[in-house]
């Protein structure tokens, strides 16, 4: 569960901001499909040296001064390079989320392991929740964006990659119709073709 994309309402989850009588209703993290790349890279990276140090042994074109000890040592940096990229790429999907709370929507984006940014605004600041889910892969495995527009200098959000965009903008527009009911119910009565 807790490795879930899509988690609604986690239990004894909490964040660095949040507020006292502030609860998480929704947890999103990107689709686990769009982190295909790195780990597929990690599998190949892995798997490199068992495919080329045999070859090189076999055909015996190796220079006198390269011992079996440092091809150890070589092996020993490689293996620990990959599984440091990999874990850092899993850290930076893991900690990188999206939060819809009763009173606020939170982005924290991690752009490396040493810096964070969160991006949040209050429910009752929203203006416009629109979703976009494009291409054969997205329609596919039923992820996209999420656009959220907030009203004055407050910036927008973006829920990038997240799955199940529709459920998403309905879970906002229920916790907006909860904190601003009129303001909520005009906005879906507009939308209302949008939104089914």
């Amino acid at each position: 569960m807790i490795l879930a994309s899509f988690i609604h309402k986690p239990r004894g989850l909490r964040f660095e901001t949040q507020t006292s009588d502030e609860d998480i209703v929704l947890l999103l993290r990107r689709h686990p499909i769009t982190q295909i790349s790195w780990i597929v890279s990690a599998i190949l990276l892995a798997l490199t040296p068992l495919l080329i140090v045999p070859l090189i042994l076999e055909i015996g074109v190796l220079p006198t001064f390269i011992t079996f000890n440092l091809i150890i040592y070589i092996l020993f940096i490689w293996y620990m390079s990959t599984f440091g990229y990999a874990f850092m790429r899993f850290l930076l999907w893991f900690y990188d989320v999206d939060l819809v709370t009763n009173h606020r929507l939170v982005d924290i984006e991690f752009p490396s392991l040493l810096s964070k940014e969160e991006t949040a605004t209050r429910i009752t600041q929203l203006e416009d929740i629109t979703f976009r889910r494009t291409g054969f892969v997205r329609t596919t495995f039923n992820f996209g964006d999420v656009f959220i527009q907030t009203a004055g200098a407050k910036p927008n959000l973006d829920f990038e990659d997240v799955p199940d965009p529709a459920a998403v903008v309905r879970k906002i527009l229920e916790v907006w119709e909860q904190n601003e009911p009129s303001k909520a119910q005009a906005f879906i009565a507009k939308h209302k073709d949008e939104l089914e």
